[in-house]
């Protein structure tokens, strides 16, 4: 090998190692711009963690019941989880940044390496020096080797450690949230205690965040001016929340107006329809049988409510298994790739103790053949005579020799050294690819636990609209006291209901649970005689239709909350023979729908979110379709779902 090949080489090498370092780099500034996109995350999410435990603070008064208590604890147990992935999340990336600061300072130390070995081969005079520094790189290079190829098994056997005491974490962390969840299970009967746990973990979150501002002391500005924005944004919002105050307000008194309007027409109409009453009476009873029917109805929803809630928990099931099943799949995966790049480790140790046996060998040889060599020639010079041959004509013929015989044992030696450069830096790869897969494995990871908490976001909604849904019915089931026709007086008389405006899912969590009994008693001031207090003419006339006047038999406050999708339609029909006024309040009836689905989160929303999920999760779609047939759903609904979904 001569010396401008060694100098191509090691210049090949310094040429490699600059690439890497300036990956390196790379690396580093993608974990700082990531760093801080998580810092900001976390202040956003801090914010409305701070939001949430004031909400709970309000809700926590006088007169609450059990169901509100577990409520507020599976809430309050939603953002202990929730803060503790976040906090976890910060972990790695400071043990990521750490890491890369450790891999920059090796890179720097290989550079000077470098640097000293050029320094080295600028001093080569001669082509003996070159031959013994040769042996001297090539024992350099072997020892180099041994030692990378133990700092590669340490780094594994670490590796194995660190991820059995993260298996470990993990398991005494779960051990730990359950034993939390079930205290504060037994800590929601009393309010008192609630209050203090609460305020308990409101003092270590506070302590938390003084930790954590510890590590993000050089981000400050980047937080202030994320505060200001946030502040600029709250104001707008402030500003958006009192003028939809006011646009409510407005609107109450508007419907006041035409409600006050309404009742005294209706008065004027009833003392008109005295004569009346004695078929008031009988469409009294008519009434009450539609009211019984109405009844029949709403067990029949009831039933599907308890079924899609039923569906939930399969699909959260179903999602659970699957994330446990592929974590383990990874795992054995990542097992196996360790075992292989095990057993490839000691077969190139075997290979490389096989080489120096084979240098050993060679260096032997060469020793051997220069011996022969000088005692040939000693016995031709003696049989020849030393006549027409100098002691220089000697040496040169000699050293000729040498140099033939030496250049081809370094032609030899510096093919070994590439083939163990190749399988160094093959072994190399199939470490990157670990560390590729491993972070993908923590990804995938990360991805489920958010759905799983969106999943689980849902159900608590879902829980508050089945709340709803329950006072409902009671309302409409509640048998209603029947007087006598005669009995019938203007003072005696129901008030109308009330149109109340109900607000969306996310203002109703921030109303007190005193408001909220106030919306049900108003409710409550719906009765079925309103149907009869909106005939304009006489009851006489049973053919013709009842006005539209209020779009629907039972008028029910319009609001934007996520409610189940209702069942399909079913005609009722009269099995026997029933009066024409009985007749036609029954066709009226069906005709409008008396529990419509409203404006917001309906069937197909609902099964359009379940397409969504299964497909996220490479189920196809024919095969989504059969499982929410079974489930109940409607087909015509899914069949629309399934068409967007392939648009």
């Amino acid at each position: 090998m001569t010396l401008q090949e060694i100098s191509e080489f090691y210049s090949r090498r310094v040429h490699s190692k600059e690439q890497e370092i300036e990956k390196l780099r790379r690396h580093i500034s993608q974990l700082e711009s990531s760093e801080s996109r998580l810092s900001g995350e976390f202040e956003r999410q801090l914010r409305e963690k701070d939001g949430q435990v004031k909400k709970l603070l309000r809700m926590l008064k006088p007169g609450d019941g059990k169901g509100d208590h577990d409520e507020i604890a599976e809430a309050y147990k939603i953002q202990l989880f929730s803060s503790k992935k976040e906090v976890e999340r910060l972990r790695r990336c400071i043990s990521e940044i750490k890491a890369s600061e450790k891999n920059l300072i090796h890179s720097e130390e290989l550079a000077g390496r470098e640097v000293k070995i050029k320094k080295l081969l600028s001093l080569l005079k001669s082509r003996e020096e070159e031959n013994r520094k040769l042996s001297e790189q090539l024992d350099d290079r072997i020892i180099t080797e041994r030692d990378y190829a133990g700092k590669i098994k340490d780094a594994l056997e670490k590796k194995e450690r660190s991820d059995r005491n993260l298996f470990e974490s993990l398991k005494e962390d779960l051990d730990r949230k359950n034993e939390e969840a079930e205290r504060l299970r037994a800590l929601a009967f009393s309010q008192e205690r609630v209050v203090k746990q609460l305020n308990n973990q409101v003092i270590e979150y506070k302590k938390r965040i003084s930790r954590f501002e510890t590590f993000l002391e050089e981000k400050e500005l980047m937080m202030d001016k994320l505060e200001r924005n946030f502040s600029q944004q709250l104001k707008n919002k402030d500003y958006e929340i009192g003028k939809l105050s006011g646009e409510t307000s407005k609107q109450v008194g508007r419907k006041d107006l035409r409600l006050q309007e309404e009742i005294v027409k209706l008065k004027t109409k009833l003392e008109a329809k005295e004569e009346g009453l004695s078929e008031l009476a009988e469409s009294f009873a008519n009434l009450k049988e539609k009211n019984r029917i109405l009844g029949r109805r709403l067990e029949e929803r009831q039933k599907l409510f308890v079924e899609s809630e039923n569906t939930y928990n399969r699909l959260v099931h179903s999602l659970r298994e699957q994330h446990e099943r592929r974590i383990k799949e990874i795992i054995h995966r990542s097992t196996h790739q360790e075992i292989i790049l095990r057993t490839e480790l000691d077969k190139l140790k075997a290979e490389q103790n096989g080489k120096e046996a084979e240098v050993a060998e060679k260096q032997k040889e060469i020793d051997d053949t220069l011996l022969q060599f000088a005692e040939t020639s000693k016995k031709l010079l003696a049989i020849k005579g030393l006549e027409g041959f100098s002691d220089l004509d000697i040496s040169a013929a000699q050293l000729k020799e040498k140099e033939d015989y030496l250049k081809k044992k370094g032609a030899e030696l510096a093919s070994l050294l590439e083939e163990a450069a190749e399988k160094v830096s093959e072994a190399n790869r199939k470490e990157a690819e670990i560390a590729k897969r491993e972070e993908m494995l923590l990804k995938e990871q990360e991805a489920v636990n958010n759905e799983l908490a969106i999943l689980k976001s849902a159900g608590i909604s879902i829980g508050m609209d089945r709340r709803y849904l329950k006072e409902k019915i009671e309302e409409y089931a509640a048998p209603r006291a029947v007087e006598q026709p005669r009995a019938f007086r203007e003072e005696s008389l129901p008030e109308m209901p009330e149109i109340v405006e109900e607000k969306p899912a996310d203002e109703l969590e921030a109303v007190e649970a005193p408001a909220l009994t106030a919306v049900s008693e108003k409710e409550e001031k719906a009765d079925v005689l309103g149907i009869l207090r909106k005939q304009p003419s006489g009851i006489a006339k049973a053919e013709k239709p009842l006005p539209k006047k209020n779009g629907m038999v039972f008028r029910q406050a319009e609001t934007k909350a996520r409610l189940l999708p209702k069942p399909p339609s079913r005609i009722m029909k009269a099995r026997i023979e029933r009066p024409k006024l009985k007749e036609a309040l029954i066709k009226q009836a069906e005709r409008q729908d008396a529990f419509p689905e409203e404006s917001g989160y309906g069937e197909v929303e609902e099964i359009k979110s379940i397409i969504g999920i299964g497909l996220q999760h490479g189920d196809s779609l024919e095969r989504i379709e059969e499982s929410l047939i079974s489930s109940g759903y409607s087909k015509k609904n899914i069949e629309k779902a399934v068409q967007e979904a392939k648009g």
